[in-house]
């Protein structure tokens, strides 16, 4: 995690959009407003790893994916916003990463690539998490859904995900109280994470 508090800090921060109150309980106590948030490095670590308090939806594990997915997508639309004048912060992000992976890349190899990719579309940019369902044999579980192969298929073919139907027509929140149903539905509602800074 060292690391990725130094790729965000790397950046000047990044920004994220939460559509409620969060009060993270225990270590770090990460306390953010509603609406657009600016998050340094160690903020950063706490969005991504809160799982108990206030605002963190269900607390699930599911749910702290989906925030996750969108501090990612966040710190690359930073990073790809980036100009020849923030080149300094640009290497200081990519030493940053390749202090927290292991790649046959060096830092020039991956400073380039990452601006060879500055004109890619962000909306071209999908972040999912695999379609699930309840576990019907403990409530406290999932599986994947029939859908995920559809998932799997596209991947091996090649073929855009963004074009599968549970992803185009997201289902509905489900009223029923079945926390497996809702936690689905949401993820798949909210697949276009890329930061959502507020309107």
């Amino acid at each position: 995690f060292s690391g990725f508090k130094q790729m965000v800090d790397a950046l000047g921060g990044v920004d994220v959009c939460v559509n409620e109150p969060i009060q993270a309980w225990g270590a770090g106590g990460l306390s953010l407003p509603a609406g657009n948030n600016h998050l340094d490095g160690f903020q950063a670590i706490e969005f991504a790893r809160a799982r108990h308090g206030l605002g963190l939806g269900d607390m699930s594990d599911l749910s702290r994916i989906s925030r996750q997915q969108k501090l990612v997508g966040s710190i690359m639309k930073t990073a790809l916003s980036k100009n020849l004048s923030d080149l300094p912060s640009l290497v200081s992000f990519v030493n940053a990463a390749a202090s927290s992976i292991t790649t046959n890349m060096d830092v020039n190899d991956m400073t380039g690539l990452l601006w060879s990719i500055k004109g890619i579309n962000l909306s071209n940019i999908l972040f999912i998490t695999a379609p699930i369902e309840p576990y019907k044999y403990d409530s406290n579980r999932v599986q994947f859904s029939e859908d995920a192969e559809d998932v799997w298929s596209a991947i091996k073919k090649d073929n855009p995900i963004s074009k599968l139907d549970f992803i185009a027509n997201p289902a509905p929140l489900s009223s029923t109280g079945d926390a497996g149903e809702d936690m689905s539905a949401e993820i798949q509602a909210s697949t276009a994470a890329m930061g959502d800074v507020c309107s």
